[in-house]
């Protein structure tokens, strides 16, 4: 009888575990046909051939996700998932990703010579590349009208002394934004303190870019909260 109970204990805890496990990472063939259903899908679409990188699985909304690099340049990276309806079976952002590289290439220079200690990223707006895309052509970042932005994170607490000198930084990046007549480019500047207790941004947007004609001129952008 102890048996009994004791066999029946292990079936509900492995039931349990096995339902948990599916829950949050879904199955692994399911993971694999979707992971190759999902290659074909954008190698198809786009004429491009990708390498697999590793695949998901998203348990809140209960897709399947994987990640794709450019066979022809592994430095971009393309995220595909499982779409919400029959219409619309997969969702990528391949464009997002095209044009982050595009404007990463471009930018990352000058960034990295200025702020070369500093965390530097650079982000899209998810979900608008289907909104430009054409079969055979995805246009360049610099004729998106939706903005990007150029983050730069610094890990200490924002002083007079440094406003001066950041902003002349600052200053550099903005005459280039303004050199390639770019119109959809904003900066985003964060100074974090490690206490947490002083949180200082810069956020210049697109519309603001031009109007700038000095380091002075990028005062009136920052904000410590």
């Amino acid at each position: 009888m102890k048996k009994f109970f004791g066999y029946s204990l292990l079936i509900i805890i492995f039931t349990i575990s096995v339902w948990l496990y599916v829950s949050f990472n879904g199955t692994p063939w399911h993971r694999i046909v979707s992971a190759s259903k999902m290659e074909e899908y954008i190698e198809n679409k786009y004429d491009i051939e990708v390498v697999k990188e590793k695949s998901g699985y998203n348990f809140k909304m209960g897709t399947y996700v994987t990640e794709f690099t450019l066979k022809e340049d592994p430095t971009i990276k393309v995220h595909v998932e499982e779409g919400q309806n029959k219409n619309s079976p997969y969702v990528d952002y391949y464009a997002e990703a095209l044009w982050t590289q595009q404007l990463k290439s471009e930018f990352s220079p000058l960034l990295e010579k200025q702020f070369k200690d500093e965390t530097i990223l650079f982000e899209p707006i998810y979900g608008i590349g289907s909104e430009y895309y054409s079969v055979g052509n995805i246009p360049h970042y610099s004729q998106v009208e939706h903005p990007f932005t150029i983050m730069i994170k610094f890990e200490r607490e924002f002083t007079e002394q440094e406003k001066e000198k950041v902003s002349i930084k600052i200053y550099e990046i903005i005459k280039e934004i303004q050199n390639r007549e770019l119109t959809n480019v904003e900066l985003f500047i964060s100074y974090e303190s490690d206490s947490g207790k002083t949180f200082t941004t810069i956020i210049i947007p697109p519309d603001n870019i031009s109007s700038i004609k000095s380091e002075k001129d990028i005062y009136p952008f920052i904000h410590t909260h």
